[in-house]
């Protein structure tokens, strides 16, 4: 059970990496320079498609009270960190049940696309990441 979360993780990581940043060094070096993806983005949907949302990852969000604003904040402030994963990953859980399956695909076409998370969100839902951050809170 756990080889196979590992290999769906790696796999996961793998195609968001080539998804945003090319295969070859050159392209990769030039897609970095042109492309900010941050850490909540491209390590919570790494997260997400590796390991789905579960019970445990249920669990620790059922805990977290509105006055823990502190995890939310730092989960899309903050350089990546294994106590925020679950957070990140909650991002596009939201996001999957909100608005659909399909609509995460169009998300990270439009990020991939325009260059800028906060485009490819308003391009798709109409709305900052900002606003859906509120929602998502």
């Amino acid at each position: 059970r756990d080889f196979y979360r590992q290999v769906r993780m790696r796999t996961a990581d793998a195609i968001v990496r080539e998804l945003f940043y090319g295969g070859n060094l050159g392209a990769n070096f030039a897609s970095r320079t042109l492309l900010f993806v941050p850490d909540w983005f491209s390590n919570g949907l790494m997260r997400y498609l590796g390991e789905g949302w579960n019970a445990p990852d249920e669990a620790f969000m059922r805990g977290l009270s509105k006055e823990d604003e502190r995890y939310f904040s730092e989960a899309i402030s903050t350089r990546y960190h294994p106590d925020l994963s679950v957070l990140h990953k909650s991002i596009w859980y939201f996001l999957e049940r909100t608005y659909g399956r399909r609509r995460l695909g169009e998300v990270i076409y439009m990020t991939r696309l325009t260059r800028s998370v906060e485009s490819g969100f308003a391009t798709v839902r109409g709305a900052s990441s900002a606003a859906l951050t509120i929602r998502w809170i």
